[in-house]
């Protein structure tokens, strides 16, 4: 697990695995030299403020460590509105950092190898709203 994982998601994987390692890291570099296999990652707002060049290349690195059929579970800082336009075209005025619309969120994550993707928005009381993606990584077969 990758980022700052809430307690309660150690606890809740503590119970389905044998082993489970909390380590925080969020550098691709960092994480290929652990050369670990992982069966789950969660980053937990570890692409709030990130270069969008950083998420892609943390998304391949964890798509890297997971074993076949392992998932992700990653938060990103979302748009406060659904319903606002999204230039498919990168533009000047795209914030670097997020926070993110849906649709650049899917983008990242398949580029990055993962497949199944679902996505949820998620809002705390008194927070700003974040996506919650889940993936898993499968051979495209």
């Amino acid at each position: 697990m990758f980022g700052a994982v809430p307690d309660g998601a150690l606890v809740l994987l503590a119970a389905r695995y044998e082993r489970v390692v909390g380590r925080t890291c969020c550098r691709p570099a960092e994480l290929r030299r652990l050369a670990v296999r992982l069966d789950a990652a969660i980053a937990h707002d570890l692409f709030r403020g990130a270069t969008r060049a950083a998420v892609d290349g943390t998304l391949a690195a964890l798509h890297d460590s997971l074993v076949e059929g392992g998932l992700l579970f990653a938060t990103f800082p979302a748009l406060a509105s659904r319903g606002r336009p999204y230039a498919l075209w990168p533009r000047a005025e795209l914030p670097e950092g997020g926070p993110y619309h849906e649709i650049e969120v899917q983008y990242r994550v398949r580029r990055a190898g993962f497949r199944g993707l679902r996505l949820w928005r998620v809002a705390e009381p008194g927070s700003a709203p974040r996506l919650l993606a889940l993936a898993a990584r499968r051979a495209c077969n």
